[in-house]
């Protein structure tokens, strides 16, 4: 293989071989860097039919690409090349922790830090629904920066539990003497026993080996594999020795309960037992060393170069990315200070030399650009609007922006110094600069809710010449932005079908070949390139909800090329729904400006009684929580909503008589969208217990949740019948209105798109629904009979503003089926209830009807109708925008 290709890489050296394939250092000549390539011939491949070692391999690159943290390593590319199966992995310089515990014990502190980068790896491996099964000191491997990375995925299982047998599919894993051994000194009693796993199983494995770090000694030693798998099962290991460093109570309780037989005595996930070894780490640091650095320990086998096929996407998930900074000194916090306060200015763009500050701004009822001097904080505006988008060019004299021309956007710019804009173009938006001002990008979407599509287009502003350069099905794109040496566009973006999917893509600006791309189960703002065109900086939620759940967003420093990243500050909000996300840019190297997003939720009823509507209105939660979702009992006596209140996104339930408020469930996942079955016995919700969306039900007291679909991917909004509950189902490859039973059996689909929040009719005869015409920037509120499938009511909705956590078209139906309620925006562009007289196969658009306006800077979110349709509970969503500047140090920036 050495001085052979495989696609473009170029094979320099061999670095190792095993039963599984060879691993290579190769070249990657379009990004100039060496990569390691991990590969599976075709002898070996006829050898695997009866080993299993072509399906571990395949099996790897699969968890690889599902995952993303920077504990886990990263692939580059899989492909197939005359025979070769391979993976093109980062090449890595140190030595595995088996390698390490040659030399004897680790030191405490470092020992906590190590294992706190482990527990950070496999809550992410969890949180995509993927169980290790093989974690043992030999796939761990320890940089020579002091980062952990988790290796060897090749026994990687998916789901909430193994269907297999789990012994026997880690031992026959092994191929090479000792390996059954070397594994069975670290399976759990579940896998001793063949029984099905979770991820506690991983759990466990993870107390075996921080024990072995701390005391030097394999906690389960004994001379065969039976007599080791007989210890795992009835021994416990003896007392931790005591080093060099005393080992806290605290660190020894925390393996202990890893190390329970019962997993329901161990840490019931990854994430809360990163957050133990990080505290622990804080109550044992007063009198303890600093932590050894990788170089200072030697061990009698030498540094070696490796590689392992996983997916590295860099999750960052708040609080476990605080282990991963190293500093040799104390570097200064950043400074956030507020620029704005009229609580209507976002997407912010900076003038070149800095001086100069352009936003949107909605603050006299009108969003258009406006332009602030940063010295001295002058504003004024500068178009008429409807405008957003604001981008300077490079030279700073003209400011490019998109405007909203009836369903159309367009393309504008307009001198940075006032005066007419010029059109550039229609449908359009989200343009940037090329670095020498030439051309422009843009995005697009074209399709529909069937065969949705969005593009990436550029567009020569001398001759007026476009060319789509990238093309994504069922996505929507975002944050386009150009690096300042010229090579590069960088693109975030969703699945237009679901909340939780989010994906960056780094495209050749000349032949929109992906060079890197991301995708992982969190938010993302918009991307923001850093000078040296090798790295940008970009906001990520703590949550798959994003602000929706309220909790907080870090933003990092990203270099793509290397597969690093650096936490730099929190911020209060990353994505509030669609494609309303924050923005950044930099003033000077160490200043950058971004826009936030706070909002709130309040829940107030009004009567639906002719007359009564404007005297019978009365407020049943207030706060600074997002109360949201409601929904009335069968009886009419409870409202059951979604809130972030207790901290955390759960279900919640209001007694309409007492006014009392209780909490209905308390899982560390994200619950919201709830509705009572008709019998009033149960509560369905979505939620993200499994990873990702499903459907859950419950007893109305909360207790006995169960999962109901099995979508893969996104499940949301669900409503029933009692004999089926209908919901939306967001996996790419599956998205429409399905219908499934209570239980969780015949799954059927009704109707086929990306469309969403359905609406069961009082005679189950229909479903309302919302599909959006990203190109036209209208929705539409379908009627589908179930029966047959055929569409029998389209109605359209328009777009408003920036508030996209409201989407137009939420529908409910009033009791007599004749009606239906619907939110759209009013003749003032604020968002309102509606109704609208339904009659299958006839347009009824003349009926329609303004219901209620709250008025103000309130926006009608979601509303839930009272069973005999005298009243409406609905929530008012208040929302708040401000720029700020943060200072520190960055790196260099625009």
């Amino acid at each position: 293989m050495i001085g052979q290709k495989l696609g473009h890489y170029e094979i320099l050296a061999q670095i190792g071989e095993g039963g599984m394939g060879e691993v290579y250092r190769a070249r990657d000549p379009r990004l100039s860097r060496e990569v390691a390539i991990k590969i599976l011939t075709r002898d070996r491949r006829e050898r695997a039919e009866s080993s299993d070692a072509q399906a571990r391999f395949e099996r790897e690159a699969r968890a690889v690409a599902a995952l993303s943290h920077p504990n886990i390593l990263a692939i580059h590319n899989f492909g197939e090349q005359d025979g070769v199966a391979y993976a093109v992995t980062e090449l890595l310089e140190g030595q595995t922790l088996l390698d390490e515990l040659e030399a004897g014990p680790i030191p405490l502190r470092r020992a906590i830090d190590l294992a706190g980068q482990m527990a950070d790896g496999l809550a992410a491996a969890h949180e995509k629904g993927i169980i290790h099964r093989d974690i043992k000191p030999a796939n761990v491997f320890l940089m020579a920066d002091g980062r952990l990375k988790i290796l060897d995925f090749g026994l990687a299982r998916t789901g909430p539990a193994e269907t297999i047998n789990s012994m026997t599919a880690t031992l026959q894993g092994g191929t090479a003497p000792g390996t059954v051994l070397g594994t069975a000194r670290y399976m759990s009693p579940e896998q001793v026993r063949g029984a099905d796993v979770d991820p506690r199983s991983d759990i466990f494995a993870f107390g075996t080996v921080l024990w072995e770090m701390l005391s030097g000694k394999v906690a389960f030693q004994r001379d065969s594999a039976v007599e080791i798998m007989n210890a795992v099962l009835k021994e416990d290991p003896t007392e931790l020795p005591p080093g060099d460093d005393s080992i806290p109570a605290s660190v020894e309780r925390i393996i202990r309960r890893c190390m329970e037989k019962a997993p329901e005595r161990r840490f019931q996930s990854a994430r809360d037992l990163a957050f133990a070894m990080r505290n622990s780490l804080d109550s044992t640091s007063r009198g303890l060393p600093a932590i050894e650095a990788p170089a200072a320990r030697t061990s009698r086998r030498r540094l070696v170069l490796t590689s392992v096929a996983l997916l590295v996407v860099g999750v960052v998930g708040g609080f476990w990315l605080s282990g991963q900074v190293r500093t040799s000194g104390i570097l200064e916090p950043v400074k956030i200070i507020p620029l704005t306060y009229s609580g209507s200015d976002s997407a912010p763009a900076a003038s070149p030399d800095g001086r100069t500050l352009a936003f949107v701004s909605e603050r006299d009822g009108r969003p258009r650009i406006w332009l602030r001097q940063m010295q001295g904080g002058i504003e004024v505006p500068l178009t008429e609007g409807p405008d957003r988008d604001p981008k300077f060019s490079p030279d700073g004299s003209s400011i490019l922006f998109t405007r909203k021309e009836g369903p159309v956007s367009s393309l504008y710019r307009v001198p940075a110094v006032g005066g007419a804009p010029r059109k550039i173009m229609d449908n359009a938006s989200g343009a940037c600069w090329s670095p020498d001002g030439g051309r422009i990008a843009y995005l697009d979407a074209r399709g529909t809710p069937e065969n949705l599509s969005a593009r990436v287009n550029i567009r020569d502003l001398q001759s007026g010449n476009s060319k789509v350069l990238y093309e994504t099905r069922g996505r929507f794109l975002h944050g386009l932005d150009w690096s300042p040496d010229g090579r590069w566009l960088l693109v975030a973006g969703g699945a237009a079908t679901n909340n939780t999917v989010a994906s960056l893509v780094i495209m050749d600006a000349e032949t929109g070949e992906v060079e890197w791309s991301k995708e992982r189960r969190r938010q993302f703002s918009a991307p923001n390139w850093m000078q040296d065109s090798e790295s940008f900086i970009i906001a990520e939620s703590s949550s798959l909800l994003g602000d929706i759940s309220s909790s907080l967003g870090c933003v990092f420093r990203v270099e793509p090329f290397r597969d690093t990243e650096r936490p730099l500050f929190w911020v209060q909000s990353v994505w509030a729904g669609t494609v309303d996300f924050v923005r950044f840019d930099f003033l000077a190297p160490n200043q950058i400006v971004f826009d936030e997003i706070l909002w709130r939720g309040s829940l107030t009823e009004s009567s639906l009684v002719p007359g009564q509507t404007a005297n019978d209105s009365h407020t049943l939660t207030s706060g600074n929580s997002r109360d949201r979702q409601p929904s009335y009992s069968p009886d009419g006596s409870l409202i059951t909503f979604s809130s972030n209140r207790s901290g955390n996104l759960d279900i919640w339930v209001l007694d309409r008589i007492s006014g009392e408020v209780r909490q209905l469930t308390d899982d560390a996942a994200e619950d919201w969208d709830p509705v009572f079955t008709p019998d009033g016995r149960h509560v369905l919700w979505s939620s993200s217990r499994s990873g990702h969306l499903e459907i859950w039900t419950a007893r109305a007291d909360g207790s006995g949740a169960r999962q109901v679909s099995n979508d893969g991917e996104d499940a949301e909004n669900p409503t029933s019948d009692g004999q089926w509950v209908i919901y939306g189902g967001g996996s790419v490859d599956r998205a429409g209105i399905w219908k499934v039973r209570p239980d969780g059996s015949d799954t059927e689909l009704i109707v086929k798109g990306s469309y969403f929040l359905p609406e069961l009719s009082p005679d189950s005869h229909y479903v309302s629904y919302v599909g959006n015409d990203i190109e036209n920037l209208i929705v539409h509120l379908y009627v589908t009979e179930i029966a047959t499938g055929e569409r029998v009511f389209d109605t359209e909705v328009d777009f408003r503003g920036l508030q996209n956590i409201i989407q137009p078209g939420r529908s409910r139906w009033m009791p007599d089926g004749n009606t239906l309620v619907f939110i759209a925006p009013d003749a003032d562009d604020q968002y309102s209830l509606y109704t609208q007289d339904f009659r299958p196969d006839e347009d009824t658009t003349a009926s329609r009807r303004l219901l209620i306006s709250v008025g103000g800077n309130e926006d009608i979110e979601s509303f839930g109708i009272s069973p005999d349709g005298t009243s409406i509970t609905f929530a008012r969503i208040d929302h708040f925008r401000s720029l700020k500047l943060a200072e520190g140090e960055f790196g260099a920036g625009h």
